[in-house]
């Protein structure tokens, strides 16, 4: 009577490891696509070379505050197979801006012309100063197709409390206007849409 009953455990254990096994298949790594080029251009996984700033204008003079606009989409070749988006997203964003303020980002995942997922964030940039914004929430998602997935950007900025419109820095005799920049493409500037994903390699 023993000896069934030992086989039958050891069946049990088996089928406990082999189903272990199957969770720990489906193992999700994060991936840094950097933002590329112009808007429309394209997003990139790996690691940015490049030591050439890009600047897109996201905020230009005091009555842009408080307008959403869209800075651009970017978008990956293809995907080379069914894949799964689970866990975290998140964004990082440089920005530079002459101006104390505010500045807010909607990163929207887009595939087919359905928008998969947003995530908002902000945060603080002083008046000459670069600054690093970033942010991130949950995502989750499985079975999106071989489509590109695209990265579009939407930005606003308010003045932070008690501030004043930038300096005189021409000398002219009237505030400079504000401007604010939102700044990547290169190693120091590593704008980018974090994912974690399973099961899927990004082809350029």
């Amino acid at each position: 009577m023993k000896q069934p009953v030992l086989f039958s455990l050891l069946a049990i254990l088996s089928l406990f490891c082999l189903s272990d096994a199957a969770v720990k298949a489906e193992e999700y790594q994060s991936v840094n696509l950097y933002i590329d080029g112009a808007p429309d251009g394209q997003l990139n996984p790996g690691t940015l070379s490049s030591s050439d700033i890009k600047e897109i204008v996201i905020g230009d003079g005091e009555q842009s505050a408080g307008s959403t606009n869209e800075v651009g989409s970017w978008s990956t070749s293809s995907l080379t197979i069914s894949s799964n988006i689970s866990g975290e997203w998140g964004g990082k964003v440089w920005v530079s801006s002459n101006r104390a303020a505010t500045v807010s980002f909607t990163f929207t995942l887009v595939q087919n012309d359905d928008e998969l997922n947003s995530l908002q964030f902000e945060g603080p940039v002083s008046e000459g100063e670069t600054a690093e914004i970033s942010g991130d929430g949950d995502f989750s998602l499985t079975n999106i197709d071989d489509s590109p997935l695209t990265l579009v950007i939407n930005s606003s900025w308010t003045p932070q409390p008690g501030s004043s419109p930038p300096g005189d820095g021409d000398g002219d005799g009237f505030p400079d206007d504000t401007n604010i920049l939102m700044e990547y493409g290169a190693n120091s500037r590593d704008t980018h849409l974090s994912l974690s994903i399973s099961h899927v390699k990004v082809s350029q």
